[in-house]
C-alpha cells in the first residue's frame, strides 16, 4: 500500500507541466485517472494495454510473460476507472501489445513516459526502448515496479543502467518501486 501511495503522489509532481504523455498499461485505469486529472486542460494522454480477451485460450502475446503477469491481463475491461469521467476528455485509449504496436507515430513527442507493463525481462526491454523512443529532449520517463517482486523489471533496468549510455542517467527514486530516467 505505501508505495501505492507514493506513486500517487509522485507521479502528478512531473505532469503537471507535460502535456504529452503515454502510459505502458493502463489496467484498471486509476493511475491514467491520477494523470489526467492533475495534468493541464490540454493535457493529452496516451495509454495503451491488450486488449480484453474472450477466454484463457485466447492470449497471444509477442513475448515471454513473467510468471504472475498472466493475472493482470485476465480484467473483463480495460480503463473502467476513468470511463464515463469528465477527466477521460484528455485519456486516448489504444489496444494492443506493446510487443508488437507501432509507436512510430509517438517517436519524439512525449514529455512524460510511464512504463508499467509487463513485468517480464524482455518485454521491460523492449518498453524501455519504445519510451526512449517516445520521449522528446526535456522529458522524464518513470518505471514502475523497480526493486521489487518482479525481477524481471530490476534486471532488465539494471541492465540498461550499466550497458546503455542513454540508460546513465536512470535513478531509483527512494523508497518507492519507482525508476526515473531523463535522457
Amino acid at each position: 500500500m505505501f508505495d501505492t501511495v507514493q506513486t500517487t503522489n509522485i507521479i502528478p509532481v512531473y505532469i503537471r507541466s507535460f502535456n504529452q504523455n503515454f502510459s505502458h498499461c493502463t489496467f484498471d485505469g486509476r493511475t491514467t485517472l491520477n494523470m489526467a486529472l492533475n495534468s493541464s486542460p490540454n493535457t493529452e494522454i496516451f495509454t495503451l494495454d491488450l486488449p480484453p480477451r474472450k477466454s484463457d485460450f485466447q492470449l497471444e502475446v509477442g513475448l515471454p510473460l513473467a510468471g504472475g503477469d498472466k493475472k493482470f491481463i485476465g480484467k473483463v475491461e480495460t480503463g473502467f476507472r476513468f470511463k464515463g469521467k469528465e477527466a477521460s476528455k484528455k485519456i486516448k485509449q489504444l489496444l494492443g501489445d506493446s510487443a508488437k504496436f507501432d509507436f512510430s507515430p509517438f517517436y519524439n513527442s512525449m514529455d512524460f513516459v510511464f512504463v508499467d507493463g509487463s513485468h517480464a525481462y524482455e518485454y521491460v526491454l523492449k518498453d524501455s526502448e519504445s519510451a526512449l523512443k517516445m520521449i522528446k529532449p526535456g522529458g522524464v520517463i518513470l518505471f514502475h515496479d523497480y526493486n521489487t517482486s518482479w525481477p524481471g523489471v530490476t534486471k532488465a533496468l539494471n541492465e540498461l543502467f550499466t550497458s546503455n549510455p542513454r540508460f546513465k542517467n536512470l535513478r531509483h527514486i527512494s523508497q518507492t518501486s519507482l525508476a526515473i530516467l531523463s535522457p
